[in-house]
């Protein structure tokens, strides 16, 4: 996935995956929190979820979506050269400070 700016908002286009989609997103508190409002490419709706960016060395490392019902369950992505890995897990700890 694709980070970019559109409209003065941070914006995910996905439409060309299996089940198209766009994020974007509205900053929540700090600088690291945000909501992301997901919006199927094919339907109308927006859902809500929790994002949160972390950073190392004032570069963007991992992106987390609240994709699960399960509170504290966050899905991240790692950003790695030539594509990123996926892992599903709990993040109980604070971004990286």
């Amino acid at each position: 996935m694709v980070v970019e700016t559109k409209d003065n908002k941070l914006f995910i286009d996905a439409e060309d995956r299996y089940m198209g989609f766009h994020l974007t997103f509205g900053h929540a508190c700090v600088e690291r929190k945000y909501i992301a409002h997901l919006e199927d490419a094919w339907e109308d709706g927006d859902d809500q979820l929790v994002a949160e960016f972390r950073v190392e060395n004032d570069r963007v490392v991992e992106l987390g979506l609240k994709l699960e019902e399960d509170p504290n369950d966050i899905i991240w992505f790692w950003k790695l050269e030539g594509g990123c890995r996926i892992t599903h897990g709990l993040s109980k700890t604070p971004a990286i400070a």
